[in-house]
């Protein structure tokens, strides 16, 4: 281009485009010069004013693209060798002197311009304002505002690409906690279009970063990429604190809350915040909290807290008190020498035998040592419910000498128990069920729901019937034969496979002693 304006000016020609031809290139193109370097002897027009950033890389000043006085673009129609069209000398024009800190980026640092102008045009612009297709503007003076404005932000990186954000993001009415999505549409979809794949990894990096330090502030941004550290379950698992007391303690305060679409609530709780949360919630727990730290069933917890075992505070009950409470149990178990079925769980204990109301008196005689106590480790690792192994004939032995007639009218046998004290499977104890001999307490809610019997109710079907097994096993009758004996003999089978097909045979006691008498 500047060689036909040379032989256009050594000719005397007024018009350079009579010397082009259909194969000349960027005719309409509009060009960059820099006036320092065309008011030098013997100046010449360099290609690379047309490409890269528009800086002169001689005299370190922002080329120009139009005439400040005619103000019309410089093109080939419009430029002489030494002044425009309209007579304007080149030299009349100063460039703009380059900011050091903007060439030290450009030159030294080699930041791509490309990622410079992306960044400006954001700053400028904003995320409404069609920033990439802005970005890709060829005019010089917007080129440099766009690399002044996106140098700003990298000089101090990754601190100015930090406040960049906080410019740009839109906010949101009514809430200020949003999502990342929401405050900054479509921002990943315009990072990956940064064709610097080493800034584009950078870029992606401190934008993530940006969003997590937000969520120690007011105006918190969440996202699925970044797993909060200060929502209310995270808190909650933390401190060992029930969701719902964080929320309930979050909802108080008043803190910025996101309700979802869904109508679900997500707090982001600020670090000085968490701690005041903390420090007002104190040592103040939930029953259902004390239940799993002591393993135990929440009504019993609710009855040691009316016996004054435990303390309450608030509308819960004190921590310190449930550790004391838990420690002088321990102190007093020591450990099994080898786990036997002599020695079941204290959960499996206070379900089979001990009734609830029953509970304080029970651990009292833990106390006093009238219950022995052992554990499988020392000290337990575990609650006191399966850290606890205690003997189940010691608490019978105990509950009949503190009131055998409540034992029989309120203890709860489970069916293993059941099998165990009618010497059967308990298969044969769900068939005596299911035809009416033994009726549980309440109904099963499903399938797998545990089913529980009173003691009496068991110990009226020993005293009504007994198994024909152990009938022929002391007649020394082969099992197979054992019905057929049991007609002959005069004994009245009430149930078993060929009866009404329950797993086993049953015979009803009143008939073998009037067998028995005639007999005699």
């Amino acid at each position: 281009m500047g060689f036909l304006l040379r032989v256009a000016h050594a000719n005397g020609l007024c018009e350079p485009k009579w010397l082009a031809t259909n194969a000349t290139k960027g005719l309409h193109q509009r060009l960059r010069i820099c006036p320092h370097c065309l008011f030098e002897p013997g100046a010449y027009w360099f290609a690379a004013w047309q490409s890269g950033p528009p800086i002169c890389n001689q005299h370190q000043c922002w080329l120009i693209d139009a005439c400040p006085d005619c103000l019309k673009p410089f093109s080939f129609s419009t430029c002489r060798l030494h002044s425009c069209r309209c007579g304007q000398p080149y030299q009349a024009h100063c460039g703009v002197p380059v900011d050091p800190q903007i060439w030290k980026i450009l030159y030294v640092d080699r930041v791509d311009p490309d990622v410079l102008m992306w960044m400006g045009s954001l700053a400028k612009h904003g995320l409404q304002g069609k920033p990439g297709k802005r970005a890709s503007s060829k005019q010089v003076q917007e080129i440099a505002e766009f690399i002044e404005l996106g140098s700003a932000a990298a000089v101090e990186w990754p601190k100015g690409f930090h406040a960049l954000l906080s410019r740009i993001r839109i906010p949101q009415t009514g809430a200020k906690i949003a999502l990342a999505s929401s405050a900054f549409p479509a921002f990943a979809k315009r990072i990956r279009s940064i064709r610097d794949a080493d800034w584009r990894a950078r870029i992606e990096i401190e934008f993530l970063a940006y969003v997590r330090n937000t969520q120690g502030q007011e105006s918190a941004l969440l996202s699925r990429q970044i797993r909060s550290t200060s929502n209310a379950k995270l808190i909650a698992g933390r401190h060992g604190l029930s969701v719902e007391r964080i929320k309930r303690v979050a909802s108080q305060n008043a803190l910025p809350v996101r309700v979802t679409e869904g109508g679900r609530k997500r707090y982001v709780i600020a670090p000085e915040i968490e701690e005041r949360m903390i420090k007002e919630l104190g040592d103040e727990v939930s029953t259902k909290q004390a239940s799993a730290v002591l393993g135990l069933h929440p009504t019993r917890i609710t009855a040691l807290l009316s016996a004054q075992e435990l303390t309450a505070l608030g509308r819960g009950i004190r921590l310190a008190s449930i550790r004391l409470f838990k420690d002088q149990i321990l102190a007093l178990a020591t450990p099994v020498d080898s786990r036997s079925d002599r020695w079941a769980s204290l959960s499996k204990v206070l379900k089979a035998y001990v009734p609830r109301t029953s509970t304080t008196e029970f651990f009292q005689a833990i106390k006093t040592r009238q219950i022995e106590v052992k554990c499988t480790t020392h000290p337990p690792s575990q609650t006191l419910g399966e850290g606890l192994l205690i003997q189940p004939d010691q608490v019978l032995a105990w509950l009949a000498t503190r009131r055998a007639v409540q034992r029989c009218s309120d203890l709860k046998l489970d069916i293993t128990h059941v099998a165990k004290a009618l010497g059967v499977k308990p298969d044969v104890v769900r068939s005596l069920v299911l035809k009416g001999f033994l009726t549980p307490i309440e109904t099963r809610a499903n399938a797998r729901a545990p089913q529980y019997f009173h003691r009496r109710d068991i110990d009226r079907f020993q005293e009504a019937f007994t198994s024909l097994k152990s009938l022929a096993a002391e007649a020394g009758i082969a099992p197979k034969q054992a019905p057929s004996w049991a007609r002959h003999v005069g004994y009245e089978i009430v149930s078993g496979p060929t009866i009404d097909g329950c797993r086993q045979y049953f015979v009803r006691k009143a008939e073998i002693r009037k067998t028995e008498r005639l007999a005699s």
